[in-house]
């Protein structure tokens, strides 16, 4: 039956300390019996020795040694069985919401602004310790595909299932994806924080009036704008080949509107970050704001936890 141990260690250095009393009491015996011999004569040594029992001196010795090691078998704190504990977690509401229009599929960033994206927002997941998360991509409508949770593992789950076709609506709607992230966090009594992913190009408006709204209701907007100022021309993935053209046959280049982008952050008190060829903006966003909001306590979760059977 195969025992884990919480502090192992402990093993071990009781391991060693017991090879070495041995060692120490085998020796100190044979010292004392090299002295005897010295000054008395084998004969009267046995003689005088006679009464002494040397498997009563070795059972001593021998547990002894036993309980000495059960001190730091103890220390080590063996484990068998389970129970369930119910654990308080502290942290802050995180919402992502993701573009997913047809123009983040424009690769002025590798391999295309929408996978980027994706990876930049694993990689942001990643640092968190007992914050929730949730997902709400959009594009000219946008809904709640990953409520808020610590279950990272389902939140990245759903963010690797985000596609263009997640959202039937073609456009971006940034002022629509502000108004459901603000109520989807309304009750939350954690700070609120929502991370805007997008190119900035909103084709419907009223993104900063929005905001202004969510602000009053004590929600933080980040922005992290994906793509670059000189743009790129959108794949045409309906045809499967070349790009996409406007009613006149031209060519649509895509660009980043990092105006936009910085209004809506700053009316909400929070910052706005290019996203960078690394997604290093996300950890801009990180270590200059989330990692100093103070986290507080948002839920109880039950967890397993292995039975301790010998406490010191």
């Amino acid at each position: 039956m195969n025992i884990p141990f919480s502090q192992p260690i402990w093993l071990l250095a009781g391991s060693l300390i017991c090879l070495l009393l041995i060692l120490y009491l085998r020796m100190a015996a044979m010292g004392r019996h090299r002295a005897l011999s010295r000054f008395i004569a084998p004969k009267i040594g046995r003689k005088l020795t006679a009464n002494v029992s040397g498997f009563r001196r070795r059972t001593k010795t021998i547990l002894f040694l036993l309980a000495f090691f059960a001190c730091f078998l103890a220390l080590a704190g063996p484990q068998y069985g389970e129970q369930w504990i119910e654990v308080k977690q502290k942290g802050i509401d995180i919402l992502f919401g993701l573009d997913t229009s047809r123009s983040m599929l424009a690769d002025d960033i590798q391999p295309n602004r929408l996978q980027r994206a994706k990876l930049a927002v694993k990689d942001f997941v990643a640092l968190l310790d007992g914050d929730r998360v949730g997902l709400m991509p959009f594009a000219g409508t946008s809904f709640l595909m990953c409520p808020l949770t610590t279950d990272y593992a389902a939140f990245t789950a759903s963010l690797d299932a985000v596609t263009p076709a997640s959202i039937p609506m073609g456009g971006t709607n940034l002022a629509e994806v502000i108004t459901k992230a603000d109520k989807s966090l309304a009750g939350e009594a954690n700070h609120k924080i929502f991370i805007l992913v997008t190119d900035g190009e909103d084709l419907q408006g009223q993104a900063l009036q929005s905001a202004e709204k969510a602000a009053e209701q004590g929600m933080t907007i980040y922005t992290v704008g994906v793509g670059t100022k000189s743009g790129e021309l959108i794949p045409d993935t309906k045809n499967g080949a070349g790009f996409l053209k406007d009613k006149a046959g031209n060519f649509i280049r895509s660009r980043l509107d990092e105006q936009i982008l910085k209004k809506i952050a700053e009316s909400t008190g929070g910052i706005y970050v290019p996203l960078g060829n690394m997604g290093q903006g996300f950890t801009t966003i990180y270590q200059q704001k989330l990692k100093l909001v103070p986290r507080e306590e948002h839920q109880e979760r039950k967890q397993r936890q292995p039975i301790e059977r010998f406490y010191w």
